[in-house]
């Protein structure tokens, strides 16, 4: 058993190691779970992720969710947005098993992200471009609809290749159902 932080509050997820006759099982776990946790939605990609053993997305990895967001409020997509990117590198810097903390600030996060070479120096210099301007909507900044529409298209690039990340390096040929 392992506990995700999800909305400000601890909850614990039972997995095990399913078998062909335990995918049931998990199926109806993960069904429960995302039933008592609707701000969490129950995604493949999300799901994905809490069998390995990362922190579900927001957006289950679906940039749509924050495209529409943005039509009405496009400050609140951005902070979500940059709440699930935060989320994207941690998950990262507990993939790789990395030896250094997955907390504090998101650039010195990045820099060890990429010496590590868990990122390449493009993602890095990307994120950190996301970051910049999520952050600065966040405190105040103006950012028009099709600003934020922009930085999500570009956001979409990273949350491409996190996909794919999630899909090679863990052993079991697992592939998303759609790319």
């Amino acid at each position: 058993m392992f506990s995700l932080l999800l909305s400000g509050s601890p909850r614990n997820v039972t997995y095990r190691r399913q078998s062909s006759h335990q995918k049931r099982f998990h199926t109806l776990r993960l069904q429960a779970v995302a039933t008592r946790l609707p701000s969490i939605p129950l995604t493949e990609a999300n799901a994905r992720m809490i069998k390995l053993g990362l922190s579900p997305m927001l957006s289950g990895l679906d940039i749509a969710y924050y495209r529409s967001k943005a039509e009405s409020d496009p400050v609140l997509a951005l902070a979500g947005l940059r709440i699930d990117l935060e989320m994207m590198m941690r998950n990262v810097t507990v993939g790789f098993k990395l030896q250094f903390a997955a907390s504090g600030p998101i650039p010195r996060l990045l820099g060890r992200l990429k010496e590590a070479g868990a990122i390449t120096p493009d993602q890095m210099q990307l994120a950190q471009k996301i970051f910049n301007v999520c952050n600065q909507a966040m405190h105040g900044r103006f950012v028009s609809r099709q600003e934020a529409e922009e930085v999500i298209e570009a956001a979409e690039v990273l949350f491409r290749q996190y996909l794919a990340w999630l899909s090679w390096g863990f052993n079991d040929n697992w592939k998303p159902s759609q790319p």
